[in-house]
């Protein structure tokens, strides 16, 4: 049977990165932490950082095998940022990881064997754990299969996580990438592009397993404009109260 997932090449947006969450962030991904045994690159992409630490750090990564470095002059915010990564990735496959996250060692392994077993799955995501100063504070228990039916009912719940994709590539060009004209921060990039997806008949996978390990810290955990970004997700799947 020929595989189709031969390498994947996992995205990273890095904007001004602690560093040492980077490194961490970074290596969970390599071929030398994953038990899958197919190609893995990981796409650094530098959202126009300025703190020294984390530029330095960065340029140590990049010189790291399977680790490609792309530099934006200016920081374009993350929809852009993902987008420069996909267009520069060497394999079919996509993954995201954030950078200050941690892929567990089965990650790739547990969606591959997935992928290979679902011929008509073009992406799939996992559970997460959400860690806190190190210790596991929490899960998410997200449902297995989702089509665009969900778009019609009231379920404005986050039902993918964003750092757990693996997803085909001529997919996520097929239905236009990340928007790069969302400029307020609770325009959320990544539950839009799921809705075009939907929309489109994709349907979204998500395995039961806990492969990622979230952090929570202050940056993250804010609610800041947490209504704003309800009543948008709202306004776009037709939701009245």
């Amino acid at each position: 049977m020929t595989k189709r997932v031969n390498g994947i090449s996992v995205v990273m947006a890095s904007y001004n990165s602690e560093p040492g969450w980077l490194v961490d962030s970074t290596i969970s991904c390599l071929g030398l932490k994953q038990t899958w045994d197919g190609d893995i690159e990981v796409v650094i992409v530098d959202d126009g950082s300025t703190n020294p630490s984390t530029k330095q750090t960065q340029d140590k990564l990049g010189l790291l095998d399977g680790v490609k470095l792309v530099r934006l002059e200016e920081n374009q915010g993350l929809p852009s940022a993902l987008n420069q990564g996909i267009l520069n990735s060497t394999y079919d496959w996509i993954a995201r990881q954030d950078d200050d996250d941690i892929s567990l060692p089965e990650r790739f392994k547990t969606q591959v064997d997935f992928i290979e077993q679902t011929p008509e799955c073009e992406i799939v995501g996992a559970q997460l754990y959400f860690i806190e100063n190190g210790v596991r504070t929490g899960v998410t228990a997200h449902e297995t299969f989702i089509d665009k039916s969900v778009l019609k009912t009231s379920k404005r719940f986050w039902f993918f996580n964003h750092g757990s994709m693996l997803a085909k590539k001529s997919m996520l060009e097929r239905v236009g990438l990340y928007r790069v004209d969302l400029k307020e921060s609770w325009q959320p990039e990544d539950w839009e592009l799921w809705k075009r997806m939907l929309e489109s008949g994709i349907d979204i996978y998500n395995l039961p397993d806990y492969v990622y390990e979230y952090r929570l810290h202050d940056s993250n955990k804010s609610q800041i404009g947490m209504k704003q970004k309800l009543e948008w997700m709202d306004s776009q799947i037709g939701i009245t109260e």
